[in-house]
């Protein structure tokens, strides 16, 4: 069985939080290029409003930096003052919310399976559709 850092487990959700907000950052500006595309922003309101996405965001990591970094002190010190029976309890808790997360991500994979062939078919029927 491989050994358990919680220290590295509390720094992978950490960079996963992180990674989820550089994703909305991506995500927001792609909307804000659409909508300047689409006319509904001038490009300059456009850029304004990036820059604003920008400038927000790297105040939120610093925020959060400083947070996750606070939050993981007191967590380790409280966990170096828990029990053998303390500590595979957490092991068995985390153990079981990993299973749960793997059985999410299934669940999703064969969603998006779905979906794909939803819009296959739809598609099919459509071109067919059209032929007549």
């Amino acid at each position: 069985m491989a050994t358990f850092n919680l220290k590295d487990e509390l720094r992978k959700v950490v960079m996963v939080g992180i990674g989820a907000a550089a994703t909305t950052i991506e995500k927001s500006k792609e909307v804000i290029d659409y909508l300047v595309e689409k006319g509904e922003l001038t490009a300059e309101q456009g850029k304004v409003m990036n820059e604003e996405l920008k400038r927000d965001f790297k105040n939120k990591m610093k925020e959060t930096r400083a947070n996750s970094k606070k939050d993981t002190e007191e967590f380790l010190d409280k966990i170096d003052s828990f029990t053998s029976e303390q500590i595979a309890a957490l092991k068995a808790r985390l153990a079981k919310v990993e299973e749960e997360m793997a059985e999410e991500k299934k669940a999703e994979d064969v969603e998006a399976e779905d979906v794909d062939v939803e819009d296959v078919d739809e598609t099919k029927e459509e071109e067919e559709h059209l032929d007549v």
